[in-house]
């Protein structure tokens, strides 16, 4: 749990994250990995993930011109497209 906490994620848009818990993430293999301290943000519609909270629960993220790639113990989480600046991952496979 957090005492909430004021973020920005949009130009002008502060948002504040309320409580945090653990998050389970299915992973091609069906391996279930834990990503800890997730952050709860009442009002922001998409999911967000930190690149430097993947990297302490052991993944591995690689950006290219192009897009980037998620991955976990010789596991591919995620393989997304580059969407304007924003790298999109909405095929995670995530069970809460």
């Amino acid at each position: 749990m957090i005492m909430p906490k004021q973020i920005s994620i949009e130009k002008d848009m502060c948002y504040t994250a309320k409580s945090s818990g653990d998050v389970e993430i299915q992973m091609s293999n069906d391996v279930i990995k834990k990503l800890k301290d997730v952050w709860y943000v009442p009002g922001v519609t998409k999911n967000l993930i930190s690149v430097s909270q993947l990297a302490d629960n052991q993944f591995n993220v690689l950006f290219t011109k192009h897009g980037c790639e998620i991955n976990c113990a010789n596991d591919v989480v995620s393989s997304q497209s580059k969407i304007g600046r924003m790298f999109v991952l909405d095929n995670v496979k995530q069970k809460c």
